[in-house]
């Protein structure tokens, strides 16, 4: 039996007539039902900046979740298109690398936007609502955002003269 623990609802039943530990019957059925989270980004990366152009990015959740079915759930401002990374990709991106190594196995996705972004760019990566997990059927039901940004064109920022 495959137990799931997260993204999930319970239902909780004590049978009418059981016994309680002085040996008196329960007169009615007592039933509730509770919750375990749905998917929940614990952390992401880039963060802040700047950063390249192309960097790839993580998502890392607080339960197991299916890249594939995490990617169609996640959308980027300015532009849109998505792919997940490759191996070499990730360990080619320090940062991105120590990221995925920290996450727990199956409790992360690496992607890429598929063109580059701009110099001087606010990116927002945002999961969406609906985002699946592997330990149960719930899904969020709340975008989850995180924002970063391109560097800059070179500029000169101080200058002095030198006197002699």
């Amino acid at each position: 039996m495959l137990f799931r623990s997260m993204a999930t609802e319970f239902t909780a039943v004590v049978p009418a007539g059981t016994k309680d530990a002085a040996g008196h019957p329960l007169e009615k059925e007592v039933r509730w039902t509770f919750r375990t989270p749905a998917p929940h980004v614990t952390e992401s990366y880039p963060q802040g900046g700047p950063h390249g152009r192309s960097p790839v990015m993580v998502a890392v959740f607080d339960q197991k979740v299916d890249p594939n079915a995490v990617l169609t759930t996640i959308s980027i401002a300015p532009q849109g298109a998505l792919r997940l990374a490759t191996a070499s990709e990730i360990d080619a991106d320090p940062g991105a690398r120590a990221v995925q190594r920290r996450a727990q196995a199956g409790r992360w996705v690496a992607f890429k936007a598929v063109d580059p972004f701009p110099t001087s760019t606010q990116v927002t990566v945002t999961v969406g609502t609906g985002t699946p997990s592997l330990e149960g059927p719930l899904k969020t039901d709340a975008p989850q955002r995180s924002d970063w940004r391109t560097y800059g064109p070179m500029a000169v920022e101080e200058r002095s003269e030198e006197h002699t």
